[in-house]
């Protein structure tokens, strides 16, 4: 929160840039086919960074006249602007998010690592792509870093063009030994591996569905096969659930759970759950009820097996709600798992829905290769932009080979195709020889989509992936689709 806030304060304390400066920013933009973010500079930062979500603003010190000349300026405006496009802010915030949310999750942390060191080095390849001199850049990164040592707490929430400081070396050798080979695709790996791991994650580490409770929390004992549960009350029915899943009896568990059958899920998904032990200590639980229906207040602590030591762990407090069913009550699992929230106040409902959701795991999996193949053909649909520009405004006028005309923009073929079905994305044919200028709705009209002969397939769970010719992409099923047109 304090470097959030650390962000907000500064970005108002700062001032606009002079009209050359925002030429430059426009000019660099148009490269990359986006529309330009704010320009400002401060006092206060020493190198130049990328802040805002929402309302994105590139803050440059307030000497960056003196400090960098005209193609050093230049080549500092496209880095920033390529972690724009690349929205890597977003994907910064995601990690982070998932770091806390997901905290038992080891890999997690090394995956963010990852995500930033790839982000870098594909904003890197476009910067010499651009045909700025090697020398010049690399040169300008090590003043940047030396610039940069007081100010690590602010850019903790934004993206600039020297990051950690033990990745610099690396990066220069990189870059003064020609071997940035433009792999943009890294950080789209990168970020698939990312999406993969919340779909694990949020099944094996945010779920924490192997809970074992202690004699205060629990009053009957447990044994590897199976346990007694007690749905007499709704405190009981509480505790029980805590007592089967520390037992791990995930299908005494889900006897717990209301509209939940035990039988309905798969052997295989039992075992993963069963796979990451979680020590949940209760220390109170009150409930309140209402004819048919009630609240159980619960206060305690939880951390993986283990690592509670003393009754220390992670504060637990929640408010879950019961039904009663016949003479039983059972949980009321939450309506859905928002992987984005980091709060833990409704952490036994979120166990309930997934185990209540027997093809939780499919889908989660279907999601996590959606999101990759929607990163694909972002690139996809930017390489095609990029030679728009770089050909008069006009796509190619054939439709033989269309992929490799593109190519030389992206430096990777595997974006052109779908991570699932390994298949290529088809380009719009109705834009074959035509100038993108002369589309009249961009945001509107399809650039690619994964299909063949103006047919989409609709291969992700019912749904497909578009790419506009403004260059976003969407996840659309069939009566969205309907939407989107093919004549420019």
């Amino acid at each position: 929160g304090r470097g959030f806030s650390s962000i907000k304060g500064l970005r108002k304390r700062s001032r606009d840039l002079t009209q050359d400066a925002a030429e430059e920013l426009h000019t660099a933009a148009s490269l990359l086919g986006i529309r330009p973010p704010g320009l400002l500079c401060s006092r206060e930062v020493v190198s130049p960074m990328l802040t805002g979500l929402i309302s994105p603003a590139v803050v440059l010190p307030s000497d960056y006249q003196s400090a960098f000349d005209t193609p050093e300026f230049r080549a500092i405006l496209l880095h920033e602007l390529t972690h724009h496009s690349r929205r890597d802010l977003w994907w910064s915030v995601a990690a982070r998010t998932l770091g806390c949310l997901l905290w038992p999750q080891a890999l997690l942390p090394t995956l963010a690592r990852k995500l930033e060191q790839s982000a870098e080095e594909s904003c890197d390849d476009f910067v010499l792509e651009q045909n700025v001199s090697p020398g010049v850049y690399a040169g300008c990164l090590v003043r940047l870093a030396d610039r940069l040592k007081k100010q690590w707490p602010t850019r903790a929430c934004a993206a600039g063009i020297v990051g950690f400081r033990s990745s610099l070396g690396r990066r220069v050798q990189r870059i003064m030994e020609n071997r940035a080979v433009r792999k943009q695709h890294l950080s789209i790996k990168m970020r698939a591996i990312l999406a993969s791991a919340v779909a694990i994650g949020t099944v094996g580490a945010l779920t924490l569905v192997s809970v074992r409770a202690t004699e205060k929390s629990v009053g009957a004992a447990t044994t590897s096969q199976g346990v007694k549960i007690d749905l007499s009350t709704p405190e009981l029915t509480v505790r029980s659930f805590c007592q089967a899943l520390s037992g791990k009896s995930v299908r005494s568990a889900i006897e717990c759970i209301s509209g939940a059958d035990p039988k309905a899920i798969p052997e295989k998904m039992v075992n993963e759950l069963q796979g990451q032990p979680i020590r949940l200590l209760i220390d109170t639980a009150v409930a309140k009820i209402d004819g048919d229906k009630a609240t159980c207040d619960i206060t305690g602590k939880f951390a993986p097996d283990g690592a509670m030591t003393d009754g220390k762990g992670f504060p637990l407090k929640e408010t879950i709600n019961l039904v009663k069913t016949g003479v039983n009550w059972q949980i009321v699992p939450a309506k859905n798992v928002n992987m984005n929230d980091q709060k833990m106040d409704d952490f036994i409902s979120k166990i309930s829905y997934i185990l209540s959701n027997p093809n939780f795991m499919q889908q989660a999996r279907t999601e996590a290769k959606a999101t990759s193949c929607v990163s694909n053909m972002k690139q996809a649909a930017l390489s095609s932009i990029m030679y728009a520009s770089d050909h008069k405004d006009m796509f190619p006028g054939k439709t033989v080979d269309l992929h490799k005309e593109f190519f030389p923009y992206s430096k990777n073929m595997t974006i052109f195709t779908c991570p699932e079905t390994k298949k290529y994305f088809a380009f719009n044919t109705a834009l074959i020889g035509k100038k993108l200028s002369s589309v009249k709705v961009p945001s509107n009209t399809v650039l690619f989509y994964e299909g063949s002969g103006g047919k989409y397939s609709f291969i992700h769970g019912g749904k497909t992936t578009i790419a506009l010719a403004d260059g976003h992409v969407v996840i659309a099923d069939p009566k969205q689709a309907t939407k989107f047109v093919w004549n420019p």
